[in-house]
């Protein structure tokens, strides 16, 4: 039977730098000698995690996106990724582009954003990568968009999300 020990990642086994301490990178080697499996879990989108250190790639497995994405630390293989409702990201990108509401949508380590901001200019220098800029939803890559955020107030897009119905949900982040 294989065990499984899940750490969740911000502010519990990774500091608010980034960075993973050398005891429990020790004790996540010492774990995995005994058998276990470590997974980090985390609500972060796989761009989140171009900002820290190396050390979460000493565990197993990374669960990103709420457990909507789950990639196998050893050769980057990805093993289960849920997609945005296509039909959905459309309405959201064509009601964004229409009333000029700064909107990322991010696949992967890819992203793109319609409108640039001081504080999307600031997280992308922190992570040492920059979106593609789009003005039209041709631009973005709708088959394969893991998620949304802004880096702007968003209570418009929650209410047309709620309004609308679509098949979206609107968490907020500190990241």
């Amino acid at each position: 039977m294989q065990r499984i020990l899940a750490l969740y990642m911000d502010g519990t086994s990774i500091d608010d730098n980034g960075d993973l301490g050398a005891a429990s990178v020790a004790a996540i080697l010492e774990a995995q000698r005994l058998g276990w499996l470590v997974c980090f879990v985390s609500g972060r989108r796989e761009i989140d995690m171009l900002y820290m250190d190396d050390g979460w790639r000493v565990a197993d497995y990374l669960i990103l996106n709420n457990g909507g994405k789950i990639i196998r630390i050893a050769d980057g293989a990805v093993l289960h990724n849920v997609y945005i409702n296509q039909d959905d990201a459309k309405r959201l990108l064509a009601h964004c582009l229409s009333i000029d509401q700064q909107l990322y949508a991010v696949s992967g380590v890819d992203w793109w954003v319609n409108r640039e901001s001081e504080g999307g200019r600031r997280y992308a220098e922190s992570l040492g990568s920059f979106p593609r800029l789009y003005s039209r939803i041709d631009e973005v890559p709708i088959h394969r968009i893991e998620g949304f955020m802004v880096t702007e107030e968003g209570d418009e897009l929650r209410e047309l999300i709620a309004s609308k119905g679509l098949g979206l949900e609107v968490l907020p982040s500190a990241t």
